[in-house]
C-alpha cells in the first residue's frame, strides 16, 4: 500500500461518509421475515446458490423468498435454541455447524442425515472441547476447526478420522493458546493456512501436520501484553497482509520489509478500535466491520473507502447493531451481517444517484428540461423555491420562487422552453429569466383564466393552453394574436365528471384527456370530436349528447407519431389508439395488469432510443418492448427509495429522470440495461403423501403415493420478488403455466399411474428464461394393472379353463359313461321285471282262476296284469317319474302278487303327508325289486301271518324309502334257496336298482338290515335314501 493510499484515507473518508450516507440502498431481513433469531453470526453458500445463515438460535436457509429454520422447532434435526457460531459448506455440498456450546453438526444434504460430534461421544465423533469458533473445509475433503482450548481439530467424514494439534509447546503469549478463533487460506498455496487464536497468528502445514510462527509474530507490536490482539486476516497483495485486532484497528504486515503500519484506526467512529475485523471482498476490495459503529469497504487499487453507517429510520439503510461479519456470495452480493438481522447490497442498487429536498412537507418533482447551456431545470411541488437549476451532477446552481420563500405552498406543474424564455405552469402562466433568476407573471392580453391552466405545449411560436372553463387557448406571441375554442357545453351531471388532465400535439392535431374521455381537436376544421372505451371498443360521442357508460378513467395522453397515441388510465392499463386516413379512431393494442401488474395504473410515459418505453406506476419504473412481452420492473427492491413514483419521468439522451416524493432519481441507461445473470431454479423438495422424498434422477412409487409436492426455488436474493416461473408436468399436461414468485410450491394431486417429468424455469425481468430443471418420477400402477400380472391372470384363466375343459371332459365322458350304463341297468331291470318266469307264473294264475270258474277274479287279475305290462313299458321310456306313479306301479305289482299267492301275505304302503308324490321324482322300478326280494326270500317261507311295509318320508333334506317284512331272514332264506333257481334272478333284480341309485347320486344309499326278536330272525329291513331334490332337471 503506497503513502499516497493512508493519506488518502483521510482526506477522502469524510467525503464519502457523507455521500453515501442515504445515498446506499440495502434490502434488510429481520426476525420478522423468518429469521430464527435477530443476531446473525455467521453466513455460507452452498453450491445450489443458497444461503445458509448461523444465527444465536440456530441456522436456517435462504432462497430470497422464506427463510427455512433447520432446528428442531422447524423443519430439520438440529437442536432449537443452539448458538451457531460457524458454518462451511464443503466440497460435496454439505453443511458443518459449528456450535458455542452443543459442538459440531454435520448435515448431508443429499440424505438429509444428520451427524453429531460432541465431548460426550466416543471415538471419532469425540470433541476435546464443545465450544468451537470456526470451520475451514479444504479441497482434500478434510475439515479443521477450531475451538476453545482445544486447538486445532480435523474431521475427515469419509475415513471416520479425527485428529487433533495442539500448540503447547509453541511461543505462548497468554494462557489461551489452544483458542483458535479464525483459519484463513494463503494464497497460491493449498499446503497451509493461518491459524488466529487471542493474541497470536500462526502457520499450519497441512503436509507435515506442524506449525510453523509467522515472522510478524515475532515484532514488538504483537507480543507484550495485549497491545495487538488480531482478529482476524486477509491478503491484500502478494507479500502484505492485513490484520484486524481487538483493540488496535487494522495494521498491514509487509513480509518483504518486515514493518507493520496502521492502516485504519476508526478515528470517524465513537467506539474508537473495540473489535475491528476485516473481511475479503470482491476482488481488489477489503471489508472492516466495528462492532456497532458501521462498515468501511477499502479499494486497494485506489485506496478510497467508502463509509457505510446504520440508518435506523430508513427502511432501507443499514441495520442498526453489532456488526459480526460480511460475507460475499457468488452473484456480487455482500452480506452484512448483524446483531440485529441481515443488509443485503447489490451493485447494481449504485446505478441511481438522487436529488433529494430536505422539505418536510410532500415534495414531487414534476417535470424537468434541458436548457441551451446544459443545465437542468427541476420544477417541484411543496417546497418554497419550486424551480430549481441543477449542475449535470445533480448539484443545485440556484433556486427560484414566484412568493415570499415562507409561503405555505408553491408549485410548478410543467417547464416549456419557449423563444428566449422558460415558461413555467403553476395556478398561472409564469415566466422565467434565467440571468437575473427570477420569476414573473406572464401576461397573455386579452386572456381571462376562469378554472385555472390545466396544461401548456409550445407548437413554435404558438403557446397552447388548456383552461379550466373548458377551452382550448391559442397564442402567438410574435403576431399577438389569440383565439379561445371552447369545447362541448356538457350538461350539469357530466360537467362534473370533467377534468382536464392533460394534452397532445399530433401534427394538425390537438388531443385532450379528460377524466372521462379524449378529445380531438383539427386546427384547418377548428372542429371537436369526443371518445371515450366502454368495454375495450372506442365510441365516438357526438357533440351535446350525453356521456354513457364511460368507465375508463383517463389519466395522460401521450402522442408517438401523427396517427397513433397512447392513453394512459386509471386502473385499466395503457392503450395504444391509431386513426385511419378516413378519421376512423381504433384500439391498436391495450396493456393491463394482466401483462403485469404496475401496468394497472401508470401515471407518465417516455420513449426509449430502440423502440421501447418507460412507463412511471405506483409501483415502479417499468421497461417494455414495442409488444409489452419483454419488460423489467425497478422498485425498491432494485435500488430505487421509493416504489410510488410521481408525474415526473423525463429522458434526456442516455439519462433518465425519474420524479417521486422527496426529489428525483437520475440513472443511465445502458447502465441500467445492463444484461443481468439468468437466474438459475432450483428443485429444493419433493414430498409425496407429506413425507419428504430424496430427490435422485427418478423415483418410482407406489399407485397410493399419488399426491405430490415439489418446491422450488431461485437464488437470485435481489430479485427474489420479481422472479417468475414456468412449469409443467409432462404426462400430465404439455402447456406451461405461470405463476408468480412466492409460487414456489407446486402441487399435484390423484395422478393416475404413469411416468411423469416434472419442468420449471425461471426468469427475471431483463433476462431471457432460464435453463429447464427437470425432476422424473413413474407412479406405479396396482399389481392388478401391471402387464406381468395381466399376462398372469390369462395364463391362469388359460389354466383353469383349461382345467374346466378337461374336468367337464371328463364329466361329460363320465356322464355319458353313466347314461349308458344306466339305460344297460334300466334295460336289464326291464328284462328283470319282464321275465319269462313272472309272465308264465301270472298268465298261468289267470288260466287257473278260469278254470276254476272264478271268472271275476281272472279277469280282475288279468285287467292288473296288463295294466302293469302297459306301465313298465311306458316308464322303461323315462329316466325320471313322479313318486306318485312309481307307487301306482308298486301297489299293481303287490296286488298281482296277493292274488297269486292266494293272499300269503299282507301289504300296506304308508306316505308322510310332508312327502310331495306329486313332485318328488324317482327313478322307475326303484322300489319294485326289493319289494319282491322281500315277498320271494322272505315271506313264502314263512309259516304264519306275513305283512309287509313300505313307508315313504322325508328327513333333513333326504327322502327315505323302508321296505320291511316279517319274513324268515336273509339268512334262512339263503340256506333254503335252491342252486339255478328263480331266487337268483331275483336277487339280480335288486343288484340292479342299487347299482342304478349309485350312479345317480354319491349321496343315494341302500342300507339292508337284519331284524330280530328274542335273538331269532324276524325279518329284513331294506332303507333307500334318496335326496330329496333328485331328479329335477335343471
Amino acid at each position: 500500500m503506497t503513502n499516497r493510499n493512508r493519506f488518502l484515507l483521510v482526506t477522502i473518508l469524510w467525503v464519502h461518509c457523507t455521500w453515501l450516507w442515504g445515498q446506499l440502498h440495502f434490502i434488510n431481513y429481520t426476525i420478522q421475515d423468518g429469521l430464527p433469531a435477530e443476531n446473525v453470526v455467521c453466513a455460507e453458500e452452498d453450491n445450489d446458490g443458497f444461503m445458509w445463515f448461523g444465527t444465536s438460535a440456530g441456522v436456517c436457509r435462504f432462497d430470497g423468498i422464506s427463510f427455512i429454520d433447520y432446528s428442531s422447532e422447524g423443519e430439520g434435526d438440529f437442536p432449537g435454541g443452539v448458538y451457531v457460531s460457524a458454518i462451511e459448506i464443503d466440497g460435496d455440498n454439505n453443511l458443518w455447524i459449528g456450535t458455542e456450546k452443543q459442538g459440531i453438526y454435520y448435515l448431508n444434504l443429499a440424505q438429509n442425515s444428520w451427524t453429531h460430534f460432541s465431548s460426550n461421544n466416543q471415538g471419532y465423533l469425540k470433541l476435546r472441547n464443545n465450544e468451537v469458533f470456526c470451520l475451514y473445509a479444504t479441497d482434500d475433503g478434510l475439515m479443521w476447526y477450531g475451538s476453545s482450548n482445544g486447538g486445532l481439530g480435523c474431521i475427515d467424514i469419509m475415513q471416520e478420522t479425527h485428529n487433533n494439534y495442539d500448540m503447547d509447546d509453541l511461543p505462548k503469549r497468554n494462557t489461551w493458546l489452544n483458542r483458535i478463533y479464525d483459519i484463513v487460506a494463503i494464497p497460491n498455496d493449498d499446503s497451509k493456512f493461518y491459524v488466529i487464536g487471542q493474541g497470536y497468528v500462526y502457520i499450519f502445514d497441512k503436509t507435515t501436520r506442524e506449525y510453523e510462527v509467522p515472522v510478524f509474530n515475532n515484532e514488538p507490536e504483537i507480543k507484550g501484553n495485549f497491545v495487538f490482539s488480531p482478529q482476524s486476516i486477509v491478503n491484500s497483495a502478494e507479500d502484505e497482509v492485513l490484520l484486524g485486532s481487538w483493540d488496535t484497528g487494522v495494521k498491514s504486515f509487509n513480509f518483504r520489509t518486515g514493518l507493520f503500519n496502521n492502516i485504519y484506526t476508526s478515528e470517524e467512529f465513537s467506539s474508537v478500535n473495540w473489535r475491528t475485523n476485516v473481511h475479503d471482498g470482491i476482488k481488489g476490495e477489503i471489508w472492516i466491520s466495528h462492532r456497532q459503529e458501521g462498515i468501511v469497504r477499502f479499494r486497494m487499487e485506489s485506496g478510497e473507502y467508502d463509509l457505510y453507517k446504520p440508518e435506523p429510520y430508513n427502511r432501507n439503510g443499514l441495520l442498526k447493531g453489532d456488526y459480526n461479519a460480511v460475507f460475499h456470495s457468488s452473484q456480487n452480493h455482500t452480506w452484512i451481517l448483524t446483531s440485529q438481522g441481515i443488509s443485503l447490497l447489490v451493485p447494481q442498487f449504485q446505478a441511481f444517484t438522487y436529488h433529494q429536498s430536505n422539505v418536510e412537507k410532500t415534495n414531487f418533482f414534476l417535470d424537468i428540461d434541458l436548457i441551451p447551456d446544459k443545465r437542468l431545470v427541476g420544477s417541484f411541488a411543496g417546497e418554497n423555491a419550486p424551480l430549481k437549476i441543477l449542475n449535470q451532477d445533480l448539484s443545485i446552481a440556484s433556486k427560484a420562487h414566484f412568493r415570499q420563500p415562507n409561503d405555505a405552498f408553491q408549485a410548478i406543474f410543467e417547464t416549456e422552453l419557449y423563444r428566449d424564455k422558460i415558461l413555467c405552469l403553476s395556478a398561472e402562466l409564469l415566466e422565467y429569466h434565467l440571468d437575473e433568476n427570477r420569476l414573473v407573471p406572464y401576461s397573455i392580453p386579452g386572456l381571462i383564466i376562469e378554472g385555472g391552466i390545466h396544461d401548456m405545449l409550445i407548437d413554435g411560436d404558438v403557446v397552447w393552453l388548456l383552461i379550466g372553463n373548458g377551452s382550448l387557448v391559442r397564442y402567438n406571441e410574435v403576431t399577438g394574436t389569440l383565439k379561445e375554442y371552447h369545447f362541448d357545453d356538457y350538461n350539469e351531471t357530466d360537467r362534473d365528471q370533467v377534468i382536464y388532465h392533460g394534452m397532445a400535439l399530433l401534427d394538425d392535431q390537438i388531443w385532450v384527456a379528460t377524466r372521462s374521455e379524449i378529445v380531438q381537436f383539427n386546427f384547418e376544421s377548428e372542429q371537436f370530436r369526443y371518445f371515450y372505451i366502454d368495454n375495450d371498443l372506442i365510441v365516438e360521442r357526438s357533440r351535446g349528447s350525453a356521456i354513457k357508460n364511460a368507465n375508463t378513467l383517463v389519466e395522460k395522453i401521450v402522442p408517438e407519431s401523427s396517427s397513433k397515441i397512447w392513453m394512459l388510465t386509471s386502473g385499466d392499463g395503457v392503450y395504444q389508439l391509431a386513426e385511419s386516413e378516413s378519421g376512423i379512431i381504433s384500439i391498436l393494442s391495450h396493456h393491463d395488469k394482466s401483462n403485469l401488474p404496475q401496468l394497472q395504473s401508470p401515471i407518465e410515459m417516455v420513449f426509449g432510443t430502440n423502440n421501447d418505453y418507460w412507463l412511471a406506476t405506483r409501483n415502479g419504473l417499468v421497461h417494455v418492448d414495442s409488444t409489452f412481452q419483454v419488460f423489467n420492473v425497478y422498485g425498491q427492491n432494485e435500488g430505487l427509495r421509493y416504489s410510488k413514483l410521481s408525474q415526473g419521468l423525463e429522458r434526456i439522451e442516455d439519462e433518465l429522470y425519474i420524479g417521486m416524493p422527496k426529489g428525483f432519481a437520475k440513472v443511465m441507461i445502458p447502465k441500467l440495461l445492463k444484461k443481468q445473470d439468468i437466474p438459475k431454479v432450483i428443485i429444493s423438495k419433493v414430498y409425496v403423501g407429506g413425507k419428504e422424498m430424496k430427490i435422485d434422477a427418478e423415483q418410482y412409487f407406489e399407485y397410493y403415493e399419488n399426491d405430490v409436492v415439489i418446491e422450488v426455488a431461485t437464488p437470485i436474493y435481489h430479485k427474489a420478488k420479481s422472479v417468475i416461473y414456468e412449469s409443467r408436468l409432462n404426462g400430465h399436461s404439455d402447456k406451461w403455466q405461470y405463476s408468480e414468485a412466492y409460487e414456489q410450491i407446486f402441487r399435484y394431486e390423484k395422478l393416475n399411474p404413469g411416468k411423469y417429468q416434472f419442468e420449471v424455469r425461471a426468469k427475471v425481468p431483463g433476462t431471457e428464461w432460464s435453463e429447464v430443471n427437470s425432476y422424473m418420477f413413474e407412479i406405479q400402477p396396482p399389481y392388478w394393472n401391471t402387464l406381468w400380472f395381466k399376462f398372469f391372470v390369462l395364463g391362469l384363466l388359460g389354466g383353469l379353463g383349461y382345467i374346466i375343459y378337461k374336468i367337464k371332459l371328463r364329466n361329460d365322458l363320465k356322464e355319458e359313461r353313466i347314461k349308458t350304463k344306466l339305460a344297460s341297468l334300466e334295460s336289464q331291470a326291464l328284462r328283470a321285471q319282464m321275465n319269462p318266469h313272472f309272465i308264465f307264473n301270472s298268465l298261468n294264475s289267470i288260466k287257473s282262476l278260469i278254470l276254476l270258474d272264478r271268472k271275476e277274479e281272472g279277469v280282475t287279475y288279468l285287467t292288473k296284469f296288463s295294466r302293469m305290462v302297459r306301465k313298465i313299458l311306458k316308464h322303461s321310456k323315462e329316466r325320471y317319474i313322479p313318486l306318485k306313479r312309481e307307487l301306482e306301479l308298486l301297489r299293481i305289482y303287490l296286488d298281482l302278487e296277493s292274488l297269486r299267492f292266494h293272499q300269503k301275505f299282507d301289504f300296506n304302503i304308508q306316505v308322510d303327508p310332508a312327502v310331495n308324490i306329486y313332485n318328488q321324482m324317482v327313478p322307475p322300478l326303484l322300489i319294485q325289486p326289493y319289494v319282491e326280494n322281500s315277498i320271494w326270500h322272505g315271506l313264502l317261507h314263512l309259516e304264519g301271518d306275513a305283512h309287509l311295509i313300505i313307508v315313504v318320508y322325508t328327513k333333513d333334506g333326504f327322502l327315505y324309502i323302508e321296505i320291511e317284512d316279517n319274513g324268515i331272514g336273509r339268512k334262512a332264506s339263503a340256506l333254503s334257496k335252491p342252486k339255478d333257481s328263480i331266487f337268483e334272478k331275483k336277487s339280480e333284480g335288486m343288484d340292479l336298482s342299487k347299482n342304478r341309485i349309485d350312479l345317480i347320486s354319491e349321496l343315494a344309499q341302500v342300507n339292508i338290515e337284519d331284524l330280530e326278536r328274542d335273538g331269532l330272525p324276524s325279518g329284513t329291513r331294506v332303507t333307500i335314501k334318496l335326496p330329496s331334490y333328485y331328479g329335477k332337471e335343471v
